[in-house]
C-alpha cells in the first residue's frame, strides 16, 4: 500500500520526454509540468544517477524562472505599448488641427476630411486610454 503511494501508476503523460532544452520555444510549454517521476518524493537516496536527476531538476526550474522573467518582460512592453499607442493617436489629431488651422484656402471637403481625421485620432486614442486604464 505505501509503495502504491509513493509510486503511482503510470500514465502516458508521465512518460514524454521535456522538449524545454531541445525546442525552448514550442507551443504549450507554458502548461506542462513535471512529471511526478521527477518529483522528489519518488526517488530513494540509492538512485545511482542522482546527479543526472539533479541537472534535469535544475534544466527544468531554469526554464520555468525564464519562462517566468519572459512574461513578466513581455507584460511590461505591453503596458508601455498601450501607452505609445494613445501618445501616437494623440499626436496625429493634433496635427490634423493644426493642417486645419494652417491651411489658408481648405475647401469644404478637405475641412471636413480634416474634422474627421481629428475626431478620429482623439476617440481612438481616448479609447485606448480607457483599456489601458483597465
Amino acid at each position: 500500500m505505501e509503495l502504491e503511494l509513493q509510486y503511482p501508476l503510470l500514465t502516458k503523460d508521465d512518460c514524454q520526454v521535456s522538449t524545454a532544452v531541445s525546442a525552448p520555444n514550442s507551443s504549450r510549454q507554458s502548461s506542462d509540468q513535471l512529471s511526478w517521476l521527477w518529483s522528489n518524493t519518488c526517488l530513494s537516496p540509492n538512485t545511482a544517477d542522482m546527479t543526472s536527476i539533479l541537472q534535469i531538476l535544475h534544466l527544468n526550474w531554469l526554464h520555468a524562472r525564464a519562462q517566468k522573467n519572459r512574461w513578466a518582460e513581455e507584460l511590461e512592453l505591453t503596458k508601455h505599448e498601450m501607452e505609445w499607442t494613445v501618445r501616437f493617436y494623440m499626436y496625429m489629431a493634433t496635427t490634423w488641427q493644426s493642417r486645419r488651422d494652417s491651411a489658408t484656402q481648405l475647401s469644404s471637403g478637405h475641412c471636413a476630411y480634416a474634422e474627421k481625421q481629428i475626431i478620429c485620432g482623439m476617440s481612438l486614442g481616448m479609447s485606448q486610454k480607457q483599456c489601458s486604464n483597465i
